[in-house]
């Protein structure tokens, strides 16, 4: 799916890749030129769902909408907190089935939502006449009819301006595209209906015989529509850089090693007490004869509050420690389970990274193949778009880009053995093996290239492959300056 983000005065154009995997944004610039994170897409029980933000709101029938499915074809109203206007984002199937038309000289195509209009788009936001497309002596023009919501050309808004060969010509979703006395028009349903009398189906053309001295029947151009090339708008999977938080293992309790003596001592005392009355009672039945029955309560008494007294504080201390070692024993289990979830998330964002670079910088041979076989990635980059000019220079090792933050190391009489866990964590390698290394030249826009001959026409040859793969001939210009010894290989 493309997805088309369409602001006053320019189409900011994001494929989704093929698969999704966690968040993706759609960015565009503040009034200050900065770069902002404006609207994400994610991916929830198979379909792709478009969710609001604190800074920007899809909004509905003027009722704001925490998120909504992705249709093709759909579009779509963000509002932004700090800003009065609406930015529209229109959802573009990747493939769409086009009709190309042939028309004749001095034509005048009118495109609206009106009945009378030689091609008519019914769709919200289409004025009654919304443009016009004029064919005069081979050449074509453009004229926005003040519709309110403007008409582009490579993505760029136009009033009134001459439309050349292969430009692109976008009206809220519906595509026209001049090729020569022709035209090519997306077909998207029964939204669109076209006036079969000012157009007929244009077949592909055979190769006729060329008389030799036929300079102007030389210069004419005969293709088939498979082989005109459309760049295909993008949505390029970025490197958020990660942020991982290890937090320290919980304080470690333990074991009461108060002398028993110093917790029964006080209790001992008392026991004294307890002690005395028992014997003060055991007196009384000797001296006066009495019976020692009448005493026996007295006696059992002390003697209970005795044991009491020093079994109690024993007893006590004794099952503290066992749930200290079982607590300890819990806090051991736990924190290394804890050590183990932060890794896999660490070599799972170090995974998800390297498959971000590999489908980003891609290998010369696939380079290859991408301009032999037309893919969709060919002239993918535009020069507002941060990896324009961002070339791969080989494979080799590199750091990973997110930050993973270790606890402090603390002074403390107590030493923990899980704060060993923590440094080998820490003492382990977060370098990405074998991975796409790739240079800005728009950052490093003087750069030299060292090394002998053939190996580095080679590495050269690569660069510029890359250059005219992914790099549109209107984005990019490559002028080289050569001497007399080089003038054959250029």
């Amino acid at each position: 799916m493309i997805l088309r983000l369409i602001k006053r005065t320019r189409i900011y154009n994001f494929r989704l890749p093929s698969t999704i995997n966690g968040v993706f944004w759609i960015t565009d610039s503040d009034g200050l030129g900065n770069t902002r994170n404006l609207i994400s897409v994610e991916p929830h029980d198979g379909d792709l769902y478009l969710k609001s933000n604190f800074e920007t709101k899809i909004v509905s029938n003027k009722t704001e909408l925490d998120s909504i499915v992705l249709r093709e074809h759909n579009l779509y109203f963000l509002k932004i907190n700090n800003e009065n206007n609406f930015i529209l984002l229109y959802a573009s199937p990747d493939k769409e089935d086009n009709v190309r038309l042939e028309v004749k000289d001095g034509t005048r195509i009118v495109i609206g939502n009106g009945g009378d209009c030689t091609i008519n788009y019914n769709y919200p936001l289409i004025s009654n006449k919304h443009a016009a497309l004029t064919y005069q002596n081979g050449t074509w023009y453009l004229e926005n009819l003040n519709s309110s919501y403007g008409t582009y050309v490579n993505n760029s808004l136009a009033i009134k301006s001459r439309i050349y060969h292969g430009d692109i010509i976008f009206i809220m979703g519906l595509k026209i595209i001049p090729l020569g006395d022709s035209i090519i028009v997306n077909n998207i349903g029964s939204l669109v209906r076209i006036d079969n009398r000012y157009f007929e189906v244009k077949h592909p053309k055979v190769q006729p015989q060329i008389d030799e001295g036929n300079i102007k029947e030389e210069a004419i151009e005969f293709y088939s529509e498979e082989d005109y090339f459309f760049r295909s708008p993008r949505f390029k999977a970025g490197i958020e850089p990660a942020s991982i938080t290890i937090d320290a293992p919980p304080g470690k309790s333990e074991p009461d090693d108060t002398p028993l003596m110093y917790t029964i001592g006080p209790m001992l005392s008392m026991g004294m007490v307890s002690l005395m009355m028992g014997y003060g009672s055991i007196s009384t039945v000797s001296s006066e004869n009495g019976s020692i029955l009448s005493a026996s309560p007295q006696i059992i008494l002390s003697v209970l509050s005795l044991l009491t007294m020093v079994m109690w504080p024993m007893l006590s201390k004794r099952f503290q420690n066992r749930k200290i070692k079982k607590m300890e024993k819990l806090r051991q289990k736990k924190y290394k389970e804890y050590i183990n979830e932060k890794r896999e998330t660490i070599h799972k964002e170090m995974e998800d990274e390297k498959k971000v670079l590999e489908e980003n910088y891609i290998s010369l041979g696939e380079t290859y193949n991408v301009i032999m076989q037309k893919k969709r990635n060919l002239w993918e980059r535009e020069i507002d778009q941060a990896d324009f000019l961002d070339l791969r220079l080989g494979v080799g090792n590199r750091e990973f880009s997110g930050q993973v933050n270790y606890p402090e190391n603390r002074f403390t009489l107590q030493e923990d053995n899980l704060m060993d866990l923590v440094n080998e964590l820490g003492n382990e390698s977060k370098v990405l093996e074998n991975v796409p290394i790739h240079l800005s030249f728009v950052q490093n826009n003087i750069s030299a290239i060292i090394g002998e001959g053939k190996q580095k026409n080679a590495f050269i040859d690569g660069l510029i492959l890359q250059l005219v793969a992914f790099h549109s001939y209107t984005d990019l210009k490559i002028v080289v300056f050569t001497n007399e010894k080089n003038k054959e290989r250029w």
